[in-house]
């Protein structure tokens, strides 16, 4: 039983590899696309697509087009699924674009090699591997896509490049890919062969780059590689023929096999102190390279490193190195070769270059060691070298620097030089390497030799201090040096106080302070200011004073002000006083509130059934009417009555007697928040008294009225106070006397009215206004029954009553003519005048004691 498990795990081995081998096909079919597929049966029933030819030639175009790779395929009365594409699987120049199903888990090692014409791929989710070099020399890509839900792989920020998520390695990339800023690694031949790749950005998240991953580029022109790198892989930028220049950033420790072979444009490169070796063929056949500088760090040069680099005339080599491959200069013709050892080392095969250089300069005496190692040459011992550094890797520090002797720089052997130091701001000189601390210094050479500067940080004082120290405090002072960041504080320790701000400006009470030099500072504080906002119900009504920021504790004193046709009422708090004041402890709003003044308007006062009679129109928004009437003294009004607002808009003061005299009214309103408005204008009522003049003439003068627009007068005259007629009309304007020359003989009776410019509303028609009734008959029983009878109108009906006892009724318009007789017997009568339009009536009665006439308002 352990032997047959053991052997079912070897057979199920064998067939996890069996895809991704070169291998003979089972069978072929017609894909959905139209194209013949060929296809090798697994064990577990499914197949993998697999090229014709078990040893395919390169870019053998059997197939071309979009193709469509379906997810199964019926074979032998069998449905196989299809799981895999096999190792080279395409090696086809002419293939468009694919469709790969979800059926398929694996991608094998170059499945699509060379399929130069292929511009979009997309991987579905169900793919979880995907082989060496897959898309390698696909030259065309500018889409690959992987399907969201992929576990292994996806196509991160649409960068048109397959990225391994397990380790950030991008895996494939091509034309236009833009690497995203999570991608750690580059991949093996990830742009292998992308000849229309022009030029690329490393972001620096990237910290290796591996082996092929740009070989063949031919069209790159430029990279940058970030600080961020540590290696390049072998054979990475192999045949880049259009490279121009490279940059090696300090980081990199690792530069591979051939890394840049064959890089034909190449004419500039800056190799890094973090480099320790240069690999084999690392530079070869690079024919535009002019010169280059190996660094101090450098200790091994490979064999054929720069081999034929023909345009190469000028090289400096530290003593670092000790050794240098075989062929590592091989047909390079120099002009100028540096080097630094004083006695040199031994020089491998094919490295000749070095030794035919037109000039080979060399330490200072010097000269019979490289002729003993290297043979006859043009050695120069050269102006001595220093090497000045500081103990700044960026030189941010300071200076250091050779000074001119004489106007120039050269120093010869066993000659004098001074070199000086200079710091940058925050920094100061301490000493040279040696321990020495002149500055500037004199020192006499013989060989090249290194000095190094050093500086350290200046220090500083930052002063700190509070504006008052009963109600805040700081920290953070001391001496500190220069760039330190010193964070520093303002706290408040009085109540109802607060942070304001730093004498710089600063408003942060927690900041951080870099410093840079010497510095005091002030927290300021100051105690806690509340806002005040005051507002008004309407802005047309009135105006509020007061609004403003007070510290806390203090008074504030607001005020509200009403304007012209409006009134106060209280604030929003209940406050009555337009004007109060408060302790401030917080920020406070009030409203004000006003109410517009209400002054009602009377109509007219006339005369009926010898009383003085009130008519005004009715305002809204109020309650109730007050009326008022001028007392015993001059200007001053007595109240008389209130009026309810669903009341009739008319108002009998039972208690005049306009017989004797005039009298001044005024009127005002409550509104519905009880407030009274000012009183109206005054409407003063006229008086009417005859004389006899010559026989029968009668002689009429009377008061003007007051209070409304006029322009004329109508006199009316009767033999019977009931029955008054219209006897004259004149203008008014000043006239206030009339002679009645036809008057009849006997008993009399005169009333003067006005005739209104406008009719007061609450009757709507009504525009006569009507004086006392003057008679020149004595004052008798008639005139009392006059007195004690009640008419006026009321749901539509006519209501007479009094004492006495009424027989009959007549009712007349304004204009004398008679409307209705009515026979009546009694005290209380009612009569139906439901079909009377709006207006003034005459009501005439008689009774046991004499006839009776009534003005009546329906």
């Amino acid at each position: 039983m352990k032997k047959l498990l053991l052997s079912f795990f070897a057979l199920a081995s064998l067939w996890f590899t069996l895809p991704c081998q070169a291998q003979t096909y089972d069978f072929s079919a017609v894909a959905p696309s139209g194209q013949t597929l060929y296809y090798k049966i697994g064990n577990a029933g499914e197949v993998s697509v697999v090229h014709p030819n078990s040893t395919p030639a390169a870019f053998n175009a059997y197939i071309s087009g979009a193709l469509t790779i379906p997810d199964s395929i019926f074979y032998n009365n069998i449905w196989y699924s299809v799981t895999s594409i096999g190792y080279k699987a395409f090696l086809c120049s002419s293939l468009t674009s694919v469709t790969i199903p979800y059926s398929v888990t694996t991608i094998c090692d170059d499945a699509f090699y060379s399929c130069s014409s292929l511009t979009s791929i997309t991987i579905p989710y169900s793919v979880t591997s995907i082989g060496y070099a897959a898309f390698s020399a696909c030259s065309s890509l500018i889409s690959m896509n992987v399907s969201p839900g992929n576990p292994i792989f996806d196509s991160r920020d649409s960068c048109n490049a397959i990225i391994k998520t397990i380790s950030n390695t991008l895996i494939a990339g091509c034309k236009n890919t833009t690497i995203p800023n999570s991608v750690t690694s580059i991949g093996d031949s990830a742009f292998y062969s992308c000849s229309s790749l022009t030029s690329i950005t490393i972001p620096n998240s990237v910290i290796s780059i591996g082996d092929y991953a740009f070989s063949l580029c031919s069209s790159l022109t430029s990279v940058t590689i970030p600080n961020s790198v540590t290696s390049i892989g072998y054979n990475a930028f192999y045949h880049c023929y259009s490279l121009t220049s490279v940059t090696i950033p300090n980081s990199v420790t690792s530069i591979g096999y051939a890394a840049f072979h064959y890089c034909s444009s190449l004419t500039s490169v800056t190799i890094p102190n973090s480099v320790t070796s240069i690999g084999n063929y690392t530079f070869s056949l690079c024919s535009s390279l002019t010169s280059v500088t190996i660094p101090n760090s450098v200790t091994s040069i490979g064999y054929n490193a720069f081999y034929h680099c023909s345009s190469l005339t000028s090289i400096t080599i530290p003593n670092t190195v000790t050794s240098i491959g075989n062929g590592a200069f091989y047909s390079c013709s120099f002009d100028t070769v540096n080097v630094f050892w004083n006695f040199p080392i031994t020089l491998e095969n094919n490295n000749s270059a070095l030794t035919r250089a037109n000039v080979i300069n060399i330490p200072c005496g010097t000269t019979s060691n490289y002729q003993t190692a290297w043979g006859t040459g043009n050695y120069q011992e050269p102006e001595i070298t220093i090497n000045l550094t500081v103990n700044s890797s960026d030189e941010n520090q300071g200076l250091a620097a050779i000074v001119p002797q004489n106007g120039h720089y050269n120093i010869q052997c066993d000659s004098t030089a001074v070199i000086q130091a200079t710091s940058n701001f925050g920094y100061h000189f301490t000493q040279w390497n040696d321990g020495n601390t002149d500055n500037p210094r004199t020192v006499t050479l013989t060989q090249d030799t290194s000095f190094t500067a050093f500086f350290e940080k200046n220090q500083y004082t930052l002063m700190l201090s509070s504006n008052d120290n009963s109600i805040g405090i700081v920290t953070g002072s001391g001496t500190y040096e220069y760039l330190d960041e010193v964070p520093i504080t303002a706290t408040t320790t009085a109540p109802h106080h607060h942070f304001v701000g730093w004498s710089d400006g600063a408003n942060d009470a927690l900041r951080t302070i870099i410093i840079t030099e010497d510095l005091s500072l002030i927290a300021i504080f100051a105690i806690d200011t509340h806002h005040v906002s005051l507002m008004v119900n309407n802005e047309n009504y009135g105006h509020v004073d007061g609004i403003g920021y007070y510290p806390y504790g203090s008074t504030a004193l607001i005020s509200a002000t009403a304007h012209n046709g409006y009134y106060f009422r209280e604030w929003d708090n209940g406050t009555s006083s337009p004007s109060f004041t408060f302790t401030v402890t917080g920020d406070t709003a009030f409203t004000a509130l006003f109410a517009p003044e209400i002054i009602p308007s009377i109509c007219m006062v006339t005369v009926e059934n010898d009383h003085n009679l009130l008519l005004w129109e009715k305002e809204q928004t109020i309650t109730g009417y007050n009326v008022y009437r001028e007392g015993n003294t001059s200007g001053v009004y007595e109240l008389l009555a209130s009026v309810p607002y669903d009341s009739l808009s008319t108002w009998v003061d039972t208690s005049s007697r306009p017989r004797t005299r005039s009298y001044r009214y005024r009127l005002s309103a409550i509104d519905i928040y009880g407030h009274e408005a000012d009183l109206s204008d005054i409407h003063k009522t006229m008086h009417l008294t005859i004389g006899q003049g010559l026989g029968t003439q009668w002689n009429l003068v009377w008061t003007e009225y007051e209070g409304a627009d006029y322009t004329t007068y109508v006199i009316y005259r009767g033999t019977d106070p009931s029955n008054i007629q219209l006897i004259d009309v004149m203008p008014s304007g000043g006239n206030t006397t009339y002679t009645d020359v036809s008057a009849p003989a006997g008993n009399i009776y005169y009333q003067v009215g006005i005739m209104l410019t406008t009719p007061c509303n609450p009757t709507k028609s009504e525009n006569i206004v009507l004086s006392n009734i003057a008679t020149n008959v004595p004052l008798g029983i008639s005139d009392v029954v006059m007195s004690d009878l009640q008419v006026f109108a009321h749901d539509g009906q006519l209501v007479v009553s009094g004492e006495c006892h009424i027989k009959d009724l007549q009712v007349f318009d304004i204009s004398g003519k008679l409307l209705k007789t009515v026979k009546v017997d009694g005290n209380n009568i009612f009569v139906d005048i439901s079909d009377f339009s709006t207006g003034v009536y005459f009501v005439r009665t008689n009774t046991e004691k004499g006839p009776v006439t009534r003005k009546v308002v329906r």
